[in-house]
């Protein structure tokens, strides 16, 4: 800004001297900064899309990669445009973003200018702004990390998950196989233990139990309650190993017979002779079976 000389007088006529515009100076740091945090948000909002960021940088297509995190001179004057006073008149606004824009060439670290060509000429040219530094939000910033931590250690981290997935099957396989262990030998315990009640109540009144066998399907729906299993598979597949245990006793005889008209596969005691008192507390079970 032009300002007369301050000692300037009729005798010794200085001349006038430039200071500078400090409101300009102001209005050109406030247009600057403006400038700088709409790209930096701009070129946030690409980084946080990582997916299209990244399918941007492996296409190798910087036309693409800067109309994405840039804008274009023309773009970004209207939108600084759009937030000026009203009462600052256009022709200085004008004069502000030039000497904002000359200021962002001056300190490059802050803007990157890129010219690209919009026709295959080349003769018709536009000038866009790239911000140097992205603004990312910190819900943006957790996501990007984890985005980063995968893409870089995908392999790592699925051996991982794989390895945690095979132990814990394996553990939940052992909890059951000893689960079902000790489910197996209380029901062959039972089991025998109805066998032999069997055969004492037929031994001590024949005609209220003419048989001393039990039928291995009823013996089964009455001892594998749903506790043990809920589905049909695993209660299938405990009676199994059941059956084999109790086949392989050399007390027990397995043989088919008819109960009330339908075959069936049945278990008889054929060891010693068991006492009166032995399973007394069984009697009242035992009897519910239809043989």
């Amino acid at each position: 800004m032009v300002r007369p000389h301050p000692l300037a007088n009729p005798v010794f006529p200085f001349p006038d001297h430039c200071v500078p515009d400090t409101i300009k100076l102001a209005k050109v740091e406030q247009v600057t900064d403006e400038i700088v945090r709409v790209l930096s948000e701009r070129l946030g909002q690409l980084q946080c899309n990582w997916r299209q960021y990244h399918r941007l940088s492996r296409a190798d297509d910087e036309v693409a990669l800067v109309e994405a995190s840039g804008l274009s001179e023309p773009h970004l004057y209207a939108q600084i445009y759009a937030l000026k006073d009203p009462e600052v008149p256009d022709v200085e606004f004008q004069d502000v973003w030039q000497l904002a824009m000359r200021n962002l060439k001056q300190w490059g670290d802050r803007v990157e200018f890129i010219v690209i060509g919009t026709d295959t000429t080349g003769t018709d040219e536009t000038l866009f702004l790239v911000s140097r530094v992205a603004y990312l939000p910190m819900l943006c910033r957790a996501k990007n990390a984890a985005y980063h931590l995968l893409s870089h250690y995908i392999r790592e981290v699925l051996g991982g998950l794989i390895g945690l997935a095979v132990i814990l099957f394996i553990r939940a396989r052992y909890r059951r196989f000893k689960r079902e262990n000790q489910i197996v030998a209380k029901l062959v315990h039972e089991s025998i233990e109805r066998l032999v009640q069997q055969e004492h109540l037929h031994c001590v009144d024949p005609v209220q139990n003419p048989s001393n066998a039990l039928s291995v399907t009823q013996l089964r729906d009455v001892l594998v309650i749903p506790t043990y299993a809920s589905s049909q598979a695993a209660r299938h597949r405990l009676w199994e190993r059941v059956r084999k245990q109790v086949e392989q006793d050399s007390n027990i005889r397995v043989r088919m017979t008819q109960v009330k008209g339908e075959p069936h596969r049945v278990w008889e005691w054929i060891g010693a002779p068991p006492s009166m008192n032995a399973f007394t507390h069984g009697a009242a079970a035992a009897s519910t079976l239809d043989i």
